[in-house]
C-alpha cells in the first residue's frame, strides 16, 4: 500500500506516541509493583499446584502446548485448506510455533540483560548486578512462561482474527497465574507482553514473503 510522505509521518508519530505510552505504563507499573502483588499474591506455587484451574492458566505458558497447536494447525490446513500439502499446509502452524518460541527466547536473553529477581517473600525490588541480589531468588524480568503465552496468543490472534479477544484472556489467565503464586510482579509480565507483541509483529514481517504465507493469509 503505498503511502504519501504526509501519511508515512503521520504514522511514524502515532506508533511513536504509542510506544512512548506503553513505556510510560511499564514504568508506572514498576513503581506500584510491590503493592499490586502484596495486593494479587494468593500463595506460593507449591500450594497452588494442586489446584487445576492453576495448573491449566500456568499451561498456557508452557512451549509444547503451542507446539501441539501449530502442529494441529499443519495437520489442518494439510488435510481441508490445501489437499496435497505444499508450503503452504505449513506456514500458519510453524508461525504459531516461531511466536511463541521466539517471545520466550527474546525474554530469556532480556531477563539475562535486566537481572531483576523475583519478588522473593516480601516483594522488594532487587536486582542482581555483578552477584550482589539475595541469592536463591532466580532472575524474574522478563517472564519468560508470560511471553510464551502471549506469544502464542499474538500470532494465533493474527492468524485467525476471530479467536483474538478469547486467547489474549487465556495469556491473562496465565499471567494471573504466575503473579498468584509469588513468582513474578506484575511489570515482568507486562514487559513480557510487549516483548511478545514485538517478536510477533517483527516474525510477521519478515517471513511475509515466505514460501506459503501468501496463500495461507488468503485461505
Amino acid at each position: 500500500m503505498y503511502l504519501s510522505p504526509a501519511q508515512r509521518r503521520q504514522r511514524r508519530a502515532s506508533i511513536l506516541w504509542r510506544a512512548l505510552a506503553l513505556l510510560a505504563a511499564l514504568a508506572l507499573t514498576v513503581w506500584i509493583d510491590r503493592p499490586l502483588w502484596m495486593w494479587l499474591k494468593l500463595d506460593s506455587a507449591s500450594t497452588l499446584s494442586s489446584k487445576d484451574w492453576w495448573q491449566a492458566l500456568r499451561a498456557v505458558g508452557y512451549l509444547p502446548l503451542w507446539i501441539v497447536v501449530g502442529g494441529l494447525f499443519i495437520l489442518r490446513d494439510h488435510t481441508i485448506r490445501f489437499a496435497g500439502g505444499g508450503l503452504a499446509a505449513w506456514h500458519r502452524g510453524t508461525m504459531v510455533v516461531l511466536g511463541a518460541a521466539c517471545s520466550g527466547l527474546a525474554a530469556e536473553i532480556a531477563k539475562a540483560l535486566i537481572r531483576r529477581q523475583r519478588p522473593g517473600d516480601d516483594g522488594l525490588l532487587r536486582f542482581d548486578w555483578a552477584g550482589g541480589g539475595a541469592p536463591g531468588l532466580g532472575l524474574g524480568t522478563v517472564s519468560s512462561h508470560a511471553a510464551v503465552a502471549f506469544g502464542g496468543a499474538f500470532m494465533l490472534g493474527l492468524l485467525v482474527p476471530a479467536w483474538r479477544w478469547p486467547l489474549f484472556l487465556l495469556a491473562m489467565g496465565c499471567v494471573w497465574s504466575r503473579v498468584a503464586a509469588g513468582a513474578h510482579f506484575v511489570s515482568d509480565c507486562f514487559a513480557a507482553a510487549l516483548v511478545s507483541y514485538a517478536v510477533v509483529r517483527l516474525l510477521r514481517r519478515t517471513l511475509a514473503e515466505f514460501p506459503g504465507a501468501r496463500e495461507s493469509r488468503s485461505a
